[in-house]
């Protein structure tokens, strides 16, 4: 599995407020926005959060439907379960604990840049999905800043664990492919890395937001994936 089992290994025990923090209010929100879209509409019966992290989305998944969260770290479970009427599992994104079709909407963001293998998740998110249900993910795109910038960070990191993977929208759509899944919609947002805009006056951020309209997809940082069984 590549150097995928050192980038689990790192997560057990993560800082989780810290995480939360670096996230910033700007990214939270977008994050939040895509989400609320994703679940729009009536009942929409049991929904998966994962990786659930510190819980910032499950109260959002949860007015929706019946929200499960899990996460490899129990580091961020420990802070996740202080959500009201948290339900949650500790469990391996590889070897997901769930029964075949259990769940009508999945929610994986913050997950598949971290690990090379990610069509062996989307293939186990795919699974537990129902033949209805459909999934959000995201990815980091290259030709973005972000992407740009890569390379110098990682030579600051201490580990290569550390580091994120890019993708190219023709290798993201083969994995969606590939598991048996179809695109729904695809959207990317944030001209600048997701962390950076926690510094920024939210003026800023807006304005940023408007620019990145004028922008083609290929500059910006995380692409937002809908995708369905077939």
């Amino acid at each position: 599995m590549r150097n995928d089992n050192s980038r689990k290994q790192r997560w057990t025990d993560f800082d989780a407020e810290t995480y939360q923090k670096g996230t910033g209010s700007y990214a939270d929100e977008v994050d939040s926005e895509i989400v609320r879209e994703f679940v729009s509409g009536g009942d929409t019966g049991w929904v998966l959060d994962l990786p659930c992290g510190s819980g910032r989305l499950y109260r959002i998944l949860a007015e929706k439907g019946r929200a499960v969260g899990a996460d490899y770290s129990p580091t961020m479970l420990e802070v996740a379960v202080r959500q009201p009427g948290f339900c949650g599992v500790r469990c391996d994104a590889f070897r997901l604990p769930f029964r075949d079709g259990c769940f009508a909407r999945t929610v994986c963001l913050r997950l598949s840049f971290h690990y090379e293998d990610w069509d062996v998740i989307l293939g186990e998110v795919a699974r537990v999905t129902s033949s209805e249900g459909q999934i959000l993910f995201d990815t980091l795109g290259r030709g973005s800043l972000r992407w740009l910038l890569s390379r110098p960070l990682d030579l600051l990191r201490r580990t290569g664990s550390q580091a994120v993977v890019f993708r190219s929208r023709r290798q993201v759509e083969s994995f969606v492919h590939g598991a048996g899944l179809d695109v729904v919609v695809v959207r990317s947002r944030f001209l600048l890395p997701t962390r950076a805009y926690q510094w920024l006056p939210k003026a800023l951020c807006r304005l940023l937001s408007w620019i990145e309209h004028a922008v083609p997809n290929r500059f910006r940082v995380v692409t937002y994936w809908q995708i369905a069984k077939r």
